[in-house]
């Protein structure tokens, strides 16, 4: 399987005791999104193994998660754009990191679509759309952020924390 997403929605709800989350199934490989989580991708399990580090307490260190309007670090949460400063929240001191999508919940649109607002903490009102397709050529990500007004910087990207050891065969390869 090569990572790049066209799915069969398996699953998409809510059920007693679960979080939100939809799921893509395709023989052997079966992708878990929680979309209270961030819309991250909480699993991707190919031939029964688990190639994504699982849930853990700290939201930046597990699953696949969006960063979106910005990815990596904003250095001490300042920057200027034509001619004006702007300050972010400290998320990861002394930066602000990886945007604020990740911290959101999303919305299930369909067929592996999936948007969340900007948020409070972004000075300009927008959203981020993101599509997950799994199909015979692998997963396919796609990842968007839109204004809802006025133009403004953005860069986006996946946070991927890939297990290093699996439960068997040999050394975890991927293909990008």
């Amino acid at each position: 399987m090569g990572l790049h997403c066209a799915a069969a929605v398996v699953a998409d709800g809510i059920e007693a005791g679960r979080r939100p989350e939809v799921q893509l199934e395709l023989e052997d490989v079966r992708v878990e999104i929680d979309l209270e989580a961030g819309g991250r991708i909480a699993s991707l399990e190919d031939a029964g193994l688990q190639l994504l580090v699982p849930r853990e307490e700290n939201p930046r260190a597990w699953g696949c998660y969006p960063m979106a309007p910005w990815a990596g670090r904003v250095a001490f949460g300042r920057f200027e754009y034509c001619g004006r400063e702007y300050e972010l929240p400290i998320t990861m001191a002394p930066h602000a990191i990886h945007g604020t999508t990740y911290l959101r919940s999303w919305i299930h649109e369909g067929e592996g679509r999936l948007s969340t607002e900007l948020g409070p903490d972004w000075p300009w009102r927008g959203r981020a759309v993101q599509e997950i397709r799994l199909d015979r050529d692998g997963l396919t990500l796609r990842l968007e952020v839109h204004s809802a007004l006025h133009r403004f910087p953005a860069s986006v990207g996946w946070h991927p924390w890939f297990r290093r050891e699996i439960e068997r065969g040999g050394a975890l390869e991927l293909e990008f």
